[in-house]
């Protein structure tokens, strides 16, 4: 056991992400929405911005070595949803 000191670590769980979310026209799809509602129902924080599933955009960012936000022909609308997840994620750790 470690005891206090500036070798002690204490994180704090700032909440899940929702990752690979199917949508159709009108949102995420039937079968996701158990799931995402799940978290919240628990009193786990959640982030609100979901990221959705995009096999393209994110099967050829590991291999380029690229983030996914920055693949120049990526996916704007997944990209904008990392990016947004990303302000919410500074606004929470206050930086």
């Amino acid at each position: 056991m470690v005891g206090p000191g500036p070798d002690r670590i204490n994180p704090t769980i700032l909440g899940v992400v929702l990752t690979m979310v199917q949508y159709a026209s009108a949102g995420p799809i039937i079968a996701s929405r158990n799931y995402i509602d799940q978290p919240g129902s628990l009193e786990i924080p959640v982030f609100r911005q979901m990221i959705r599933e995009s096999k393209t955009l994110f099967a050829t960012a590991g291999e380029t070595g690229v983030p996914a936000v920055l693949v120049a022909d990526g996916n704007p609308t997944v990209q904008y949803e990392l990016q947004e997840l990303t302000n919410e994620f500074l606004a929470k750790i206050r930086i």
